[in-house]
């Protein structure tokens, strides 16, 4: 693993990640670029297949994919699993999965955080109300 710097070096070695083409402020193109390279299919294919389980991993790809759509939820999540293999390899580290409801909780309150910044640059504040039993 030391042809590659970091783990973004082999990412775009792998083709996973945007190629922002900029000229003048202006964004020319951002699709990633076309790498043929069994390591990235395999990768995808293991992104589409992770997507259907409940691990921290699915519940990435399925939040990508609500968000932008199953093309880039697979590039983004395979790119994950890259950065994954990179680290495991080059360190020689056990992969420990992370609990999954630990994981959705973290979800959760990064996003209840950014609503709440939000409302506060708008003026207003968010108070929690008591949940009412259907």
């Amino acid at each position: 693993m030391s042809k590659w710097r970091n783990a973004k070096a082999f990412c775009s070695w792998l083709g996973l990640c945007p190629g922002n083409k900029i000229s003048g402020a202006k964004v020319l193109d951002r699709r990633t670029c076309k790498v043929i390279n069994r390591v990235a299919t395999t990768l995808r294919l293991a992104a589409q297949a992770v997507g259907r389980s409940n691990t921290c991993l699915g519940i990435f790809y399925r939040r990508k994919k609500a968000h932008l759509g199953p093309a880039k939820a697979t590039t983004a999540t395979a790119r994950k699993l890259a950065c994954l293999v990179y680290h495991l390899l080059k360190y020689k580290d056990q992969y420990r999965e992370p609990d999954p409801v630990t994981y959705q909780l973290k979800v959760q309150k990064t996003i209840l955080n950014k609503l709440q910044k939000q409302a506060a640059a708008l003026g207003y504040q968010l108070l929690p109300t008591a949940l009412v039993p259907a």
